[in-house]
């Protein structure tokens, strides 16, 4: 895998789920494809095909279903009713010949607050395998104090511009939060992730440090 250049495509599998002939959940699945032979090549294959399937099953069950009772709720209080939607995208945010970083995303769109699951995977070219942030650091012996410095600086520095958009105890947020697998590379490097409410107000959302320059990645 790692010898020849990247191919990776996107299968698509787009379907309306109707009710008695009346539209209630519209699907859009973009399944990304690694075409070509070897280990490496058909696990991460595997990987996506039954991440792809699994979301599916939801949506073609449970989803369909509360869709189908949404559906039945607004005919009974003679209330429009706009289909359901669900979509599955992905995005690769770095590739070369040693690692991709690939960003995917489910979104369902229905009756309530939309929700979003959004993850990052990052593989081996050389053996298929999923990495971790210790695999891209230069130094996997103490690469949690590493990551620890770095981040520290960048939220001391959003600390000083505008101290409300970081919590009082975020130091202790952030070494309850780090964790080896929430990361995915870019260009100049690795990004760490960190989850709402850990070290920033949770309104933040889900935050992204970056851990280039004295971090480089180092497979």
């Amino acid at each position: 895998m790692s010898a020849e250049p990247l191919l990776i495509q996107a299968l698509h599998d787009d379907r309306t789920l109707d009710r008695e002939g009346r539209p209630v959940l519209e699907l859009s699945m973009s399944r990304p494809h690694l075409p070509g032979e070897g280990v490496p090549v058909r696990r991460v294959e595997r990987y996506y095909q039954a991440l792809c399937k699994n979301w599916m099953a939801h949506w073609t069950g449970p989803l369909y279903r509360r869709a189908c009772e949404g559906e039945e709720a607004a005919l009974a209080a003679a209330r429009p009713f706009t289909p359901w939607k669900a979509a599955f995208t992905w995005s690769v945010t770095h590739a070369d010949e040693q690692v991709l970083s690939l960003c995917w995303e489910a979104v369902e769109e229905g009756d309530g607050p939309r929700r979003v699951c959004r993850r990052y995977d990052v593989w081996s070219r050389k053996d298929g395998r999923p990495l971790t942030l210790a695999d891209v650091l230069p130094q996997r012996k103490g690469w949690r104090a590493q990551v620890r410095r770095r981040v520290a600086r960048q939220l001391e520095e959003l600390a000083d511009r505008t101290p409300e958009e970081v919590l009082p105890r975020w130091r202790a947020g952030l070494g309850r939060a780090l964790r080896a697998g929430r990361f995915y590379l870019t260009p100049e490097g690795p990004v760490l992730l960190l989850p709402p409410g850990s070290v920033r107000p949770a309104r933040a959302g889900w935050c992204s440090f970056p851990l280039s320059g004295e971090n480089e990645p180092g497979l």
